[in-house]
């Protein structure tokens, strides 16, 4: 018995130590992925960048190096490598959305704009990408865009309680408050459904 438990620790053992010695072998891409998981976005930038110098044209693995630079603030390389992806693959969604944050971040509401009209162009039928839209049309006083978008928006999810409410305020700033009532009503009758259930 006391001879099957120390072979048993033994393989173990071994065991771990092989598993040590292979995680020099493993690849950085793998290593990489291992660190996004644990929300490591230093080291997982070190060994994503080494597996990107290897092969640039991997759209998956250029999506996470961008991610990794977004999650660190470095908001100029995600941009420039985002650009890079969407040279390769103009309607990469998660490229076009990252962009469109970091617009955001950095208060450029007209370029954040336009990547999610990009966006909508893709899936027509996405009520976020519409609602998104409508947010940034706004920022930027294009009204009548803000409008249409968030109309869209309501169109496509009209239980979208949020789009509801910023066209309101939208009618509400110009004056329209017949319209902006609605809007309301139809957010408190939603809301009171919500209650009910």
């Amino acid at each position: 018995m006391i001879y099957r438990l120390v072979t048993i620790l033994f393989f173990v053992c071994h065991l771990n130590v092989k598993a040590q010695d292979s995680l020099e072998t493993i690849s950085p891409c793998l290593i990489g992925n291992e660190y996004m998981q644990n929300l490591n976005y230093n080291k997982a930038k070190e060994a994503l960048i080494e597996c990107y110098r290897m092969d640039s044209s991997q759209i998956k693995l250029a999506n996470q190096l961008a991610y990794c630079y977004y999650q660190l603030g470095e908001f100029n390389n995600a941009l420039d490598l985002n650009q890079h992806i969407l040279k390769i693959d103009s309607v990469n969604v998660k490229a076009l959305i990252q962009q469109a944050q970091i617009f955001n971040k950095q208060h450029e509401y007209e370029k954040a704009s336009i990547q999610y009209h990009k966006l909508c162009s893709i899936d027509s039928t996405n009520s976020y990408f519409q609602r998104k839209q409508g947010e940034y049309a706004w920022e930027t006083g294009a009204i009548s865009k803000a409008i249409e978008a968030y109309e869209k928006c309501l169109t496509l999810n009209a239980s979208d309680q949020l789009a509801s409410l910023q066209l309101s305020d939208i009618y509400q700033e110009i004056k329209q408050v017949e319209r902006a009532k609605t809007c309301l009503l139809y957010t408190s009758d939603a809301a009171d459904d919500l209650l009910c259930v």
